[in-house]
């Protein structure tokens, strides 16, 4: 016990770090969204309430029938309850939805409304935004959102952040931060999902999909939000310590020449240890928590190891899952996951890398979690 809770100081120490601008023992090596600390002056914290309005944009070449009221029904309800619920209760999502179509100056394909590009993705939400505030006061909210009625030019629902002095003015505030919503939250596993993913890039947290065809889900599969959408997955235990819902002494960093055994509990559950991080080099760690495959967390548990790297951007694998085993040919795991639905380890060694001097085992599956033992010789 006396070793553990030495190591526990000293991993308290790393995450501070004798440089500030390090997490979890990782130095930052790129700008925008990517692994390392989050600039919170440039996204938006997700503690405490974060306040959205829901806005509902028709153009001329919409389609559908659908309400603004159905849309908010497929939306929101879902998405807060699983931030308050993955969040341990520090996020609370509120949304004030404003149930009437905006209709707007030119159809969706016309570029007018290019989702993909900054000026023409703001001057869409801005438009939106203009068209409502008489009605509407912006000056309490942190996010915009607009969804619109189903439209050929507006496929996917991507995330619009501004830096001050470029975001969307009303009613006496800059607004920064907006999603707009597309035909994809039609998918039918998707839905509220894209919402999470969306707030996810608000927040500062890179994609964990492949941005080449290739390799789109090679990386996580469906073990974070921030990769495959379908199975509407926690956060991995990484994404929690950078959005500040799990503490500094849930999680063990343990640098060369310390070893330990710890309790590491469930990601579902609130309490304990959540994540051991294992530093590799100034950008590179091993990560390990406990999770299961299901996700409504009735599944046999097991641990989850994953490399995280704070110099490889979004959609290039910052993070990659490093499975117990290969995939089988099982079509619902395939649906839900993708890839790496054999991720979990259950007994035995974890990771053996001589390279870099760590060796993890899995000590013994308790009630509470499992105690993973992690050695770390010197040279």
């Amino acid at each position: 016990m006396a070793a553990l809770v030495t190591v526990l100081v000293l991993a308290a120490s790393t995450i501070g770090g004798p440089d500030e601008d390090a997490f979890l023992g990782l130095e930052p090596r790129i700008e925008g969204l990517q692994e390392a600390a989050t600039d919170y002056d440039r996204y938006l914290s997700p503690l405490g309430d974060v306040r959205a309005v829901m806005l509902f944009a028709r153009f001329p070449d919409s389609t559908g029938d659908e309400t603004p009221e159905e849309l908010f029904e497929l939306l929101v309800p879902g998405a807060v309850e699983y931030f308050e619920r993955t969040s341990y209760g520090r996020l609370s999502l509120r949304v004030t939805p404003v149930p009437r179509w905006i209709e707007m100056d030119a159809e969706s394909g016309s570029g007018d409304y290019d989702c993909s590009r900054f000026e023409t993705h703001r001057r869409y939400i801005g438009e939106v935004v203009r068209k409502c505030d008489p009605d509407v006061d912006f000056s309490p909210y942190d996010v915009v959102y607009v969804v619109a009625a189903p439209s050929p030019g507006l496929p996917n629902s991507p995330t619009l952040q501004a830096l001050p002095g470029d975001g969307i003015e009303a009613d006496g505030v800059e607004l920064l931060h907006g999603v707009t919503f597309g035909n994809d939250i039609r998918n039918d596993h998707w839905g509220w999902r894209v919402l999470v993913h969306e707030m996810g890039h608000v927040f500062g947290l890179p994609d964990l999909y492949g941005y080449a065809p290739a390799s789109v889900h090679e990386y996580v599969g469906g073990w974070d939000p921030m990769g495959l959408l379908t199975n509407g997955s926690h956060f991995l235990a990484w994404h929690k310590a950078k959005l500040g819902w799990i503490d500094e002494d849930q999680v063990m960093v343990l640098e060369d020449d310390e070893s330990a055994e710890v309790l590491v509990t469930p990601i579902g559950t609130s309490g304990g240890t959540k994540l051991v991080v294992l530093p590799i080099a100034d950008d590179q760690a091993y990560a390990l928590e406990v999770r299961t495959r299901d996700t409504e967390e009735s599944d046999e548990p097991g641990v989850l190891l994953y490399r995280v790297s704070t110099s490889v951007a979004s959609g290039r694998g910052p993070i990659q899952v490093i499975p117990a085993r290969g995939d089988d040919d099982d079509p619902e795991l395939r649906r839900l996951y993708a890839r790496h639905y054999n991720a979990l380890y259950t007994e035995g060694t974890v990771l053996d890398d001589a390279d870099h001097r760590v060796h993890v085992s899995i000590g013994e599956a308790t009630p509470d979690g499992y105690l993973i033992a992690v050695t770390r010789p010197a040279e």
